[in-house]
């Protein structure tokens, strides 16, 4: 037998061989990726339950003392004045009350457009008798100033402008009656512009 035809043959044996394990093993490694990633999904419901299970969580305090003092002060605020039918709500995830429409024509994903305010906070959001919100109030206590917080406030206030609910920002030099003066003014100024 001629060398060359032995060679040949061999080496189209080894290659299609070869070509028949990788195609097993591809489909092998594909296979456990997918078991894998499905075990791993966190938005599995299966998933988070079984996450969740002997995790040690318990409950927190929703607020500082700082900060339940001012939620406290415009509560009050709120009961005994012209918008008694106002309720002030804290610690709001924004993406509660700030919705990007289904058919809006837009130049990013829905999921880049939501990730700016998706999981950001407002401290403070004043809702009016429908529910609507009308007033997003920071408080900038002593833990404010941590990392990237001017982007972190920039983004919010940005995201707040676009979808026309007013910021006001309070720190902690801020007494309950300067607060109480800019809040009624700017409810008041928002009642007068929706009339």
């Amino acid at each position: 037998m001629d060398f060359k035809i032995v060679f040949i043959t061999g080496l189209s044996l080894g290659t299609a061989l070869g070509m028949i394990i990788h195609e097993i093993y591809s489909k092998f490694q594909a296979h456990g990726r997918r078991k894998w990633f499905a075990s791993t999904n966190t938005k599995d419901p299966k998933n988070q339950l079984r996450f969740l299970e002997n995790a040690p969580l318990r409950r927190s305090i929703l607020m500082n003392r700082e900060a339940y003092k001012r939620f406290q002060s415009i509560e009050e605020y709120l009961k005994r004045s012209d918008f008694r039918f106002y309720r002030v709500v804290p610690e709001t995830c924004m993406s509660v009350f700030i919705t990007l429409p289904r058919k809006a024509q837009i130049a990013h994903t829905r999921d880049q457009i939501e990730s700016g305010f998706r999981c950001k906070r407002v401290d403070f959001l004043i809702i009016n008798e429908k529910g609507l919100p009308v007033l997003a109030i920071e408080y900038h206590g002593s833990g404010h100033y941590q990392g990237d917080y001017e982007a972190r406030d920039k983004v919010k206030e940005y995201t707040l402008n676009i979808a026309g609910i007013p910021l006001l920002v309070l720190d902690d030099t801020t007494t309950t009656e300067a607060i109480i003066t800019r809040v009624n003014q700017e409810l008041s100024k928002q009642r007068r512009q929706y009339r």
